[in-house]
């Protein structure tokens, strides 16, 4: 929430308008959610189409952090962030 709040105050104080504040952290807290679903479906999809079938399935495995970390680095919204000057870049 702290983040929301600093978004917003600085997106007020550039623009003076808090609608479009409010916007924009909606519109953040949305692209938060669909890429934390979109990583979860993915992830479950590819541990199903796993060929291992051991009693370690049921646990995590350096392979699935791998494809966790290459899903959420791979994401247009990390791209964008990450071209960002440093100063622009606000983490939620």
């Amino acid at each position: 929430m702290h983040h929301m709040n600093e978004c917003m105050q600085k997106v007020a104080a550039t623009s003076g308008d808090m609608r479009k504040a409010l916007g924009i952290c909606r519109l953040a807290e949305r692209a938060f959610i669909s890429l934390f679903r979109g990583a979860i479906e993915m992830l479950e999809t590819e541990l199903r189409e796993s060929t291992c079938t051991s009693a370690l399935t049921s646990m995590v495995r350096v392979d699935h952090v791998a494809i966790a970390l290459s899903r959420a680095y791979k994401s247009p919204i990390v791209d964008t962030i990450q071209s960002l000057p440093q100063h622009q870049q606000v983490p939620f």
